[in-house]
């Protein structure tokens, strides 16, 4: 998940001297950088501006700590020295004031308010060493495929074992990422996941494809509207599609899924005849109560005291069952918005203007239906054999809970659960849990994941010995 679930903060504007000298807007164009804090953790962006008073502006937010991401702005409000941008895909935004060399402003996004300075920038900015990225000449073929979708090209790669056009068809596998806009490699802070995961499984004889989510990277469609239901028709698509490829076809193929995407290999495996199913810290309860135990096992974590963790849970269940209510998407916004304005001792008009962005998510189409969804009728339906693995410090699909309920709901032949210990939420090896870490830590997988994981589908898939 990236950026998402922030608690209540109360960040206010940054100060900005009125005697200030505002900079000419045609000087705006070029490449900026700046760094978001979001709690300990430095994520480093940079702005691509381009475009003008006159013929209008055009710009680019790129995410440098999460593979480069590329996302559009979707709005340019330049009048100096106020500066505005408005990113959709990612409900975010940018409220600023432009003084010579730097715009210094505020970010928001999910409920957060952070302070941003854009610096403009000519420097290439180094990447963290992150040891486990696949270098140099590699053992197998790399394809790049577009497959069509429900609502645009799924584009993504597929890796296939030799290195050379012989052999195959092959056993195979298909990722699907957690929740939020992802690119094919699940990339985030200089970390490629997904990526390593396919590395791995290659080298050991398993065809594997990923992709990059609807409506980003360079898939086609909108995700603004769209549910998980409607991320397991993408997958679906992509099985179909890759089901009649020869170097695949007739070998059987399994579902590995990361925390949202675990829910929909659950939901598509038995429809789509999967050999196999890997969940990687998938939910195994609601989404009303993944989301309550997120804001309590994140606050107690950061060192709250219990009595603030108490009630920041109180209130996050407040949200949520108005969320989930049968109430029109307006309703339930304007009720939200009055428990956060008394949460947060502001009035209606202060809280509009200062937590919107907190609001909206909750009541969006994705976050109602994940909210409302049970995990258990879709993995009651999963029957081929199945590995759920949960890392022991996971703040965001607490093991504690999903995985005695998971060890429930699974009890068909091939099918487990195991807990590692002193892993996070993207199995890497962690001291706190929290996302702050994410970043600091060189380990993308812990070695020992990757070796359970390409075990068990070495060995439900049949891959041949070498």
């Amino acid at each position: 998940m990236k950026w998402k679930n922030w608690v209540l903060c109360a960040l206010v504007y940054s100060l900005v001297n009125p005697l200030m000298a505002a900079a000419d807007a045609d000087g705006l164009v070029g490449r900026w950088a700046g760094a978001l804090d979001t709690g300990g953790q430095i994520l480093n962006l940079e702005l691509e501006l381009e475009g003008g008073p006159d013929e209008g502006w055009s710009a680019v937010v790129v995410s440098v700590d999460q593979g480069g991401a590329r996302i559009p702005v979707s709005k340019v409000v330049v009048a100096t020295p106020e500066f505005r941008l408005e990113l959709a895909a990612i409900a975010a935004s940018f409220d600023g004031l432009v003084s010579g060399d730097s715009i210094i402003g505020t970010w928001r996004q999910g409920g957060a308010e952070l302070p941003l300075t854009w610096n403009r920038s000519r420097e290439v900015r180094a990447t963290k060493v992150r040891p486990q990225n696949p270098v140099g000449d590699l053992p197998y073929r790399e394809v790049e495929v577009e497959v069509a979708g429900p609502a645009g090209g799924l584009a993504g790669t597929l890796t296939l074992p030799g290195s050379t056009a012989q052999g195959g068809p092959y056993p195979w596998v298909l990722l699907i990422s957690g929740s939020g806009l992802q690119d094919r490699d699940e990339s985030l802070f200089d970390h490629r996941p997904f990526r390593v995961l396919a590395d791995a499984l290659t080298r050991r004889g398993v065809a594997v494809f990923r992709y990059d989510d609807r409506g980003f990277g360079e898939s086609g469609g909108d995700a603004s509207e769209a549910t998980t239901a409607d991320f397991v028709e993408d997958a679906r698509a992509i099985v179909r599609a890759l089901g009649q490829r020869p170097e695949l076809g007739g070998q059987g193929f399994g579902l590995v899924g990361h925390s949202e995407g675990a829910l929909i290999a659950a939901r598509l495996a038995p429809s789509a005849g999967a050999k196999a199913v890997v969940s990687i810290a998938g939910p195994a309860l609601p989404g009303s109560a993944i989301l309550v135990d997120q804001v309590a096992d994140l606050s107690q974590a950061s060192g709250l005291p219990a009595e603030a963790v108490a009630s920041r849970r109180e209130l996050q269940r407040t949200l949520v069952e108005i969320a989930v209510a049968d109430l029109a998407a307006a309703e339930a916004r304007a009720q939200i918005m009055e428990r956060l304005a008394a949460a947060a001792n502001l009035d209606l008009a202060q809280a509009e203007e200062r937590l919107a962005p907190q609001v909206d998510p909750l009541v969006s189409p994705w976050m109602r239906y994940f909210l409302r969804l049970d995990p258990a009728d879709w993995w009651r339906e999963v029957e081929v054999p199945t590995l759920a693995i949960f890392g022991e410090r996971d703040l965001q699909v607490s093991p504690s809970a999903n995985a005695p309920r998971l060890t429930e709901l699974l009890t068909g032949p091939g099918q487990s659960v195991e807990v590692f210990a002193g892993l996070n939420h993207l199995m890497q090896p962690a001291r706190t849990g929290l996302p702050n870490e994410y970043g600091e830590i060189e380990t993308t997988i812990s070695p020992e994941v990757l070796e359970r994981i390409g075990d068990f589908l070495v060995d439900v898939l049949g891959v041949p010995a070498e």
